[in-house]
């Protein structure tokens, strides 16, 4: 992964971690970044130049290893965010 391909992935609306919706400029979906242990959720706010790619890419790997499930419905989600996601 280059440093394009992580600002398009953090732009966009799929989390890669479990392929359920994310809000635009979050690395992952709330129950994905929840999952994370708390240096990895730290090292996500980094800037591209200062890590960010690097700690994306081990965050991604550990979700895959964890196997963390997309949420039940969408609801659960709006519950997570306090609002919906959708528009």
């Amino acid at each position: 992964m280059n440093s394009l391909e992580a600002l398009k992935d953090i732009n966009g609306l799929i989390c890669s971690g479990c392929n359920s919706a994310k809000r635009p400029r979050n690395s992952f979906c709330l129950r994905c970044y929840l999952a994370l242990p708390s240096q990895m959720q730290k090292a996500l706010w980094n800037s591209v130049s200062k890590g960010y790619v690097e700690a994306f890419m081990a965050a991604q790997k550990w979700l895959h290893g964890q196997q963390v499930k997309k949420l039940a419905a969408p609801e659960e989600e709006e519950m997570l965010w306090g609002k919906k996601t959708n528009g």
